[in-house]
């Protein structure tokens, strides 16, 4: 069984504490990241590139919405360059 990477984000340290000791419990899971609020959730998962992100929804800074719409809007840009470097110098991957 492989392990998926994790990034616990809550304002609440002991519900990253508690959800990281669940997450343990049930094994398969690798906790790589944690982050307290929203700009710094966006940091750390696009930094840590986790299979899995646990995101609180009310946070200081940006709701967990807002930071998933800052995610989406970061791996599109990253799908548009990659196109573009594919495109433009017959590069087949890009990474």
């Amino acid at each position: 069984m492989s392990t998926l990477r994790a990034v616990l984000v809550d304002d609440e340290p002991l519900a990253r504490e508690e959800l990281g000791y669940l997450l343990g419990q049930l094994g398969g899971v690798d906790i790589v990241g944690e982050a307290g609020n929203g700009p710094d959730a966006v940091e750390t998962v696009d930094r840590l590139q986790p299979d899995l992100v646990f995101l609180d929804v009310q946070m200081p800074g940006l709701t967990g919405f807002e930071v998933a719409r800052r995610l989406l809007d970061l791996e599109a840009r990253s799908e548009e360059h990659t196109s573009e470097l594919q495109s433009r110098f017959g590069i087949s991957y890009a990474v």
